[in-house]
C-alpha cells in the first residue's frame, strides 16, 4: 500500500503574501486525494506535490547553478565571459579537469567560434534538448503525478518525458533523445534516474557533448524561500565515462508561475534575437512511401 501525503494549495506569508495557485491537473489531483485519504496526513511528510506550473528563476535561468551543498563537487562548467555579454556569449573553460580530451577540444573550438558569432544549442534548432539540458529551458514545466508514473510536460515545443515509478531500466535500450527514466520517492524528494540517451544533445548551455554512456540522476524537492515563497529545487548528478573524467553536479531552482502554458512552435519565426538570423530546423528527407 502506498502511504503518500501531499500539501494542498495554500497561501504562504513570507516577505508578504504569495498566492501559490497551482494548475489543477486531473491525474495529480486524483492521486493527491487518494493518497491523503489513505494516510490521513497533511503537509510534505511523504511525497511532494509538484503540481502546477514552474519556471526557472535567477539572473541566468538558461544555465545551471552551483550546488549549495559543498559535498556536491565538482560543479558544472561556468561561463568565462563576464560583464555586459555574460548572458549573451557562452564560453566554457575547456581546461577544466573533468573533461575528456575530445570534449575539451570541442569546447575550445566552440568557444573561439562563440566569440565571433553566437553559437546554437539543440533547442535553438528545434531539436529536443535531452537530459539534463531540458532543465535549462526557460519556459513553463509541469509535473503530472500518478501512482506509477510521473509525466513531465515542457512548454517548449510541447516536449514530454515519462518517468516510470518503482521500476528497473530494461536491458538493451535503443538510444533516444530523452532516454529511459525510472523514479521513486525518498521522503519529500522525487528521484529520477535516466539512461539510454543518444549523443545528439549537449549537457549544458555550452553544448558540452556526451556519449551514449550518459547517466543522469535528478532530485526534485519543494522548498520554502524568501524570494519565490515556494520554490522547486533540483540537484543533478551527471556521469559519462566516455566524456567526463569524473562525476559532476549541478543545481537549478524553479519558482511557481501563474501564467498558463502557451503554444510554442519552434519552426515558426525561429530567429536569433541578437543577430536577427533565422535558425535552420530539422528536415526529414526520407520518402513518405
Amino acid at each position: 500500500m502506498f502511504k503518500f501525503a501531499f500539501a494542498g494549495h495554500r497561501l504562504v506569508a513570507m516577505l508578504g503574501l504569495c498566492v501559490l495557485a497551482a494548475m489543477g491537473a486531473a491525474p495529480t489531483q486524483d492521486f493527491v486525494g487518494r493518497a491523503a485519504a489513505q494516510t490521513g496526513a497533511t503537509g510534505l511528510e511523504a511525497v511532494p506535490d509538484l503540481s502546477g506550473r514552474w519556471v526557472r528563476r535567477g539572473q541566468f535561468p538558461s544555465t545551471y547553478e552551483i550546488p549549495q551543498d559543498p559535498s556536491l563537487r565538482p560543479g558544472p562548467l561556468v561561463n568565462t565571459i563576464t560583464g555586459e555579454n555574460q548572458g549573451l556569449v557562452w564560453v566554457a573553460d575547456h581546461t577544466n579537469a573533468l573533461l575528456k580530451p575530445w570534449v575539451a577540444e570541442y569546447l575550445r573550438l566552440r568557444g573561439e567560434a562563440e566569440l565571433i558569432t553566437v553559437g546554437t544549442i539543440a533547442h535553438n534548432l528545434c531539436w529536443p534538448s535531452g537530459v539534463p539540458q531540458a532543465i535549462n529551458l526557460r519556459e513553463n514545466v509541469t509535473f503530472l503525478q500518478e501512482e506509477n508514473l510521473v509525466t513531465i510536460l515542457y512548454q517548449r515545443d510541447h516536449m514530454v518525458r515519462r518517468v516510470y515509478l518503482n521500476e528497473e531500466h530494461p536491458d538493451n535500450l535503443t538510444p533516444s533523445w530523452y532516454g529511459h527514466s525510472v523514479g521513486h520517492y525518498e521522503g519529500d524528494t522525487l528521484v529520477i534516474d535516466t539512461i539510454g540517451m543518444n549523443a545528439n544533445t549537449g549537457t549544458d548551455r555550452f553544448n558540452t557533448p556526451h556519449t551514449e554512456q550518459l547517466h543522469v540522476v535528478e532530485r526534485y524537492r519543494v522548498i520554502e524561500d524568501g524570494e519565490a515563497c515556494e520554490a522547486l529545487r533540483v540537484t543533478i548528478r551527471v556521469e559519462d565515462p566516455g566524456a567526463f573524467n569524473m562525476v559532476w553536479y549541478a543545481q537549478a531552482t524553479y519558482r511557481r508561475n501563474q501564467n498558463g502554458f502557451e503554444e510554442i512552435v519552434c519552426m515558426e519565426n525561429n530567429r536569433d534575437v541578437v543577430t536577427g538570423r533565422d535558425y535552420p530546423g530539422p528536415v526529414d528527407y526520407s520518402p513518405d512511401f
